[in-house]
Order: C-alpha cells, then structure tokens, then sequence
C-alpha cells in the first residue's frame, strides 16, 4: 500500500525538480 501511495508522489517529485521547462511544462 505505502509503495502505491509513494511512488506516484516521488516520481512528481523527481519530474518537478529535472524535467522543469521556462514554460511550465515537463520533458518526459
């Protein structure tokens, strides 16, 4: 349960912190 419940959240964690465009948007 906490892996399906943590997963989600560091993957936008990590997504906010190295795939932030200027533009707002993330490089996937």
């Amino acid at each position: 349960m906490e892996i399906k419940v943590l997963a989600p959240a560091k993957i936008n964690l990590t997504l906010d912190v190295t795939g932030k465009r200027p533009d707002g948007y993330h490089n996937i």
